[in-house]
């Protein structure tokens, strides 16, 4: 039987072969169809699978870069900031002529409660200090037996607390400037001099047994104008300054409460590196050295740079990180404008976490107080300092556990 290509336009069957030469032929054929077919179905096939693919991957972010079966850890976001303290301690102005301690909140400024008033009146920047136990350590100045005259003894400054909550104010002891320890044990502070001319010493108490220690300078030559705790509640960070012929040397020495001695120039130096010289309208006793502001963490410190413009409109300053394995610059803040950090009222104040600094900047009446937020230990992140409130001289961290 001879089969017909019966499909329109179909070439006619071969001329002289018989049905058997013809069935062949079109088996030939059929199989190459079934070949084709089956060859077009592995393209799509290949072509949904990896789109399929494709579409999966683009989901999870981005081609892998090796196998999960090599161990290869898959990225992690970045560990998340702790929220700030919600609260601080600062000593604001609340009228034209009285200066009170009160607790704020450090996002708003709002006054949550006022716990002295009248301080800081007669010869003292009260530095607001607070325990992780919820008491808040600050200093002030009452008059001497005399207050008239040219002979009048000056004013004597005394360590003062009351609870976070409110209620007595106690007076502790003698001396300026509280700074108590992350951990709650001890309150360090700067022994009272000015009557004297003593050699400025730090005393720290240990709050659980009242026993104290002191370490001094061998002479009054060294200013003592800012002391700062160490995370781990074992050393304290002494800055000082002296006048070298007409220049202020600027000086940083960690005490470590292991230390068995009583002096203070034993003690070793924390390194810092020095900031670009000073600009022609500097004054003449301005220096390269850098001042320190106190501990991130235990590895890394904050010290200050400033910049003398031509007019106050030039004037800023710039925090920095450095590692105090190394004395190197680590990381660079964003400078502000104004010159900030100077004393112990304008300092900058390290949150327990490591991760927020407060400063006293520009602002109205006795200054601004300011936020500023680390971001992930990166400083191109952080932003830009917030205004919480200004008529404020001084503040401190209210530790969260407080």
């Amino acid at each position: 039987m001879t089969l017909l290509d019966t499909r329109p336009g179909a070439p006619p069957p071969p001329v002289g072969t018989d049905d058997n030469t013809a069935a062949e032929a079109l088996f030939k054929e059929a199989r190459r169809r079934r070949a084709r077919r089956r060859a077009v179905g592995a393209v799509l096939a290949f072509v949904v699978l990896m789109a399929t693919v494709t579409l999966a991957v683009s989901r999870q972010g981005g081609w892998p870069t090796s196998s999960p079966r090599h161990g290869t850890p898959r990225p992690t976001a970045a560990p998340s900031v702790p929220p700030a303290p919600a609260q601080m301690v600062v000593w604001a102005q609340t009228s034209l002529s009285t200066m009170s301690i009160e607790v704020i909140s450090a996002t708003t400024g709002r006054v949550v409660r006022r716990l002295a008033t009248d301080d800081g009146l007669f010869d003292s920047t009260p530095q607001p200090a607070v325990s992780v136990t919820g008491t808040v350590y600050f200093d002030d100045s009452v008059p001497g037996p005399s207050t008239s005259g040219p002979d009048a003894p000056p004013p004597i400054e005394h360590i003062e607390s009351v609870s976070l909550a409110g209620g007595t104010v106690s007076v502790i002891a003698d001396g300026h400037d509280p700074q108590v320890s992350p951990n709650g044990v001890f309150l360090a502070y700067l022994t009272w001099t000015q009557i004297t001319d003593a050699p400025e010493a730090v005393v720290v108490r240990d709050l659980l047994t009242g026993t104290a220690r002191t370490w001094s300078y061998a002479t009054d030559g060294p200013d003592i104008n800012q002391i700062s705790w160490s995370p781990d509640s074992e050393s304290l960070a002494i800055s000082t300054e002296t006048l070298v012929g007409q220049l202020w040397s600027l000086s940083t020495r960690l005490l470590d409460l292991t230390n068995h001695g009583r002096s203070l120039e034993l003690t070793p130096r924390i390194t810092l590196p020095q900031c670009p010289s000073p600009t022609p309208w500097a004054s003449s006793d301005a220096g390269r050295d850098m001042t320190w502001a106190g501990f991130l963490n235990k590895r890394e410190g904050i010290g200050i740079c400033h910049h003398v413009g031509l007019t106050r409109q030039g004037d800023w300053t710039q925090p920095v990180v450095v590692n105090l394995d190394t004395g190197q610059v680590v990381r660079r803040f964003p400078v502000v404008p104004g010159l900030l950090g100077v004393g112990p009222g304008g300092g900058f104040q390290v949150d327990p976490s490591g991760h927020y600094l407060a400063f006293i900047g520009a602002g109205l009446g006795a200054g601004g107080l300011y936020r500023w937020r680390i971001s992930n230990g990166s400083t191109r992140r952080s932003g830009g300092p917030l205004l919480v409130r200004n008529d404020v001289g001084s503040e401190g961290w209210v530790p969260s556990t407080s």
